[in-house]
C-alpha cells in the first residue's frame, strides 16, 4: 500500500511539474521581447540579445558581455553572446534563444525542486516544485534574455555544490568532485555575465580551505582541485578570444566598480531582506519599476487591489521568517539546523561588508546568485511550520491561490504592452545579415589591439 502510495504521489508531482512548466513555455513565448521592464526602461534585454545576434550573422565570436551601465563598460568574455547565439547556428528563429534559455533554467529549476523536497520531507513536493517554478522573480527574471536568468542556471548548481562542500545539512547527494567541477565552472562562468562574481570567487574560496582543514588525505583534495580547475578551465574558454585579440589590460575595467563607502554598511536589513525573499511572492524584489503606482495610474484598481494583497502576504511571510527564529518553541529546530542558520547570517555579513566597496547600492536583481539558498531557507522555515502548526492546508491554499494570481496578473500586464517591433526588426535583420537593423550596443566597444 506504501509503495501504491508513492508512485501515486510520483504520478501526481510529475503531472504537475508537466503542467507548471507548460504555462511558463507559453507564457515566454506569448511575451518574449514584450518585458515591461528590462525592454521598456533599459534596453537590456534587447543589448543582450544583440551580443547573440551579431555572432550568429556576422560569424565573429563575442569578446565582450554585458555592460556596466554605471562604468559605461563590458565585462570581459563572451559567454554571454555565445549562450544567446549558440542556439541560432541550431534553428535561425528568434525565438530560439529563449527556448534554449527555458530549457537550462527549467533544468536548474527542477533540479533545485528535486534537490529541496530530498532534504525536506516535511514540505509535499508539488509545493516545493510549484513556489519554484511560479516564484515572482524565475517568472518575471527568469524568461527573459538577461544576464541574470543566465546567472541563475549557473548558481543553483554552484550553491548546492557549496551547501555540501560545507555540510551545512547531514544528507548529502552530489559527489564530491562534481561538487568542486560545478562550482570552478559556475565561477568563471559568472565571471563574464555579472559583477556578482566577486562572491562566488569568495564562497569557492571558503569552500576550498574548508576542505582543506577537513580532509586528511592530501591527496584527495588534490583530486578535487583538480575537479574544480577543470570546472574553472571550461568556463573561461569563452574568454580565449578577447585574450588573442585584446590581451589582459581589460580585465582591469572591472575594478571600476569598487568605491568604498562606510555608510552603505547601513544596507544590512535590505540586504537579509533581499537574501529571504528572493524565493517568494514578495512582488517588489524581483521588479523594482513593478509599483503599485503603475496599477493606479493606469487605473486598474483590481490589479492594484491584488498587488496590496500579494505584497502584504509577502511581508508577513518574511517576518514570520525572521521572528520565528526567537520562539523559544523553535529552539530544537534551530540546533538542527545552526550551520546552515550561521552559514546563511554569516553570507548577510560578508554582502554588507562588501557593498561597502561597491558603487552601487544593492538592488534585487543583483541577488539572484543567492535564490537556491533562498528556497532552501523557506522550505526550511515551511518544515518546520508544518510540524508546529495546525495551518498546514491553510498556506497550502494561500501558495496556490497566491501562484495563479501572480501568473494571470503577469498574463494581464503582458498583454496589455504594445508591440515596439522588435520581433519584426529580428526577422529583417535575419534576411539580411544585419544586426543594426535591431539594435545598436549602447556604447562603443573598445578597439582590439590586433
Amino acid at each position: 500500500m506504501i509503495k501504491d502510495s508513492n508512485k501515486r504521489n510520483a504520478r501526481v508531482t510529475v503531472a504537475i511539474v508537466a503542467v507548471l512548466y507548460a504555462l511558463r513555455l507559453y507564457y515566454c513565448y506569448s511575451s518574449y521581447f514584450i518585458d515591461y521592464n528590462w525592454q521598456f526602461s533599459s534596453k537590456d534585454e534587447s543589448n543582450i540579445y544583440l551580443m547573440g545576434l551579431r555572432f550568429f550573422l556576422t560569424h565573429q565570436f563575442p569578446c565582450w558581455g554585458p555592460d556596466v551601465t554605471y562604468t559605461h563598460t563590458y565585462l570581459v568574455g563572451g559567454m554571454q553572446g555565445f549562450l544567446v547565439g549558440a542556439p541560432l547556428f541550431v534553428w535561425a528563429h528568434p525565438f530560439a534563444p529563449y527556448l534554449f534559455l527555458f530549457i537550462i533554467v527549467s533544468a536548474s529549476l527542477i533540479y533545485l525542486s528535486w534537490y529541496s523536497s530530498k532534504l525536506f520531507p516535511g514540505v509535499k513536493p508539488w509545493l516545493i516544485y510549484t513556489l519554484i517554478a511560479i516564484a515572482p522573480f524565475t517568472v518575471h527574471t527568469g524568461l527573459h534574455v538577461i544576464n541574470p536568468t543566465y546567472v541563475l542556471c549557473f548558481t543553483i548548481p554552484f550553491m548546492l555544490s557549496l551547501v555540501e562542500t560545507l555540510q551545512l545539512f547531514e544528507k548529502q547527494y552530489i559527489r564530491p568532485g562534481w561538487r568542486f567541477f560545478w562550482m570552478g565552472l559556475a565561477t568563471t562562468s559568472v565571471f563574464q555575465l555579472n559583477s556578482s562574481w566577486v562572491l562566488l570567487f569568495a564562497l569557492f574560496g571558503v569552500g576550498i580551505l574548508y576542505t582543506w582543514f577537513i580532509i586528511p588525505k592530501k591527496s584527495q583534495i588534490v583530486k578535487l582541485l583538480f575537479m574544480g580547475g577543470l570546472g574553472m578551465l571550461l568556463g573561461a574558454l569563452t574568454l580565449i578570444p578577447l585574450l588573442y585579440h585584446y590581451g589582459t589590460s581589460h580585465f582591469s575595467q572591472q575594478g571600476k566598480v569598487v568605491n568604498f563607502s562606510l555608510s552603505n554598511i547601513g544596507d544590512f536589513t535590505r540586504v537579509v531582506y533581499y537574501i529571504i525573499t528572493q524565493c517568494e511572492y514578495e512582488m517588489n524584489v524581483f521588479d523594482t519599476n513593478f509599483r503599485i503606482s503603475a496599477w493606479l495610474d493606469a487605473h486598474n484598481y483590481v490589479g492594484a487591489g491584488v498587488f496590496i494583497l500579494m505584497q502584504v502576504t509577502g511581508l508577513l511571510l518574511f517576518a514570520s521568517q525572521i521572528l520565528f527564529l526567537f520562539w523559544k518553541k523553535w529552539r530544537p529546530y534551530i540546533r538542527q539546523s545552526k550551520r546552515f542558520l550561521w552559514f546563511m547570517a554569516g553570507l548577510a555579513f560578508m554582502l554588507s561588508i562588501m557593498y561597502m566597496f561597491s558603487v552601487v547600492r544593492p538592488r534585487p536583481h543583483m541577488f539572484v546568485i543567492l535564490f537556491p539558498l533562498s528556497a532552501l531557507y523557506l522550505f526550511w522555515f515551511l518544515q518546520n511550520l508544518f510540524k508546529t502548526t495546525r495551518i498546514r492546508y491553510s498556506w497550502f491554499a494561500v501558495f496556490s491561490v497566491g501562484a495563479l494570481i501572480f501568473y494571470g496578473m503577469a498574463l494581464h500586464q503582458t498583454f496589455m504592452l504594445p508591440d515596439l517591433g522588435y520581433r519584426a526588426k529580428l526577422f529583417e535583420a535575419f534576411k539580411k545579415k544585419d544586426p543594426t537593423i535591431f539594435e545598436h550596443p549602447r556604447y562603443i566597444y573598445p578597439q582590439p589591439i590586433r
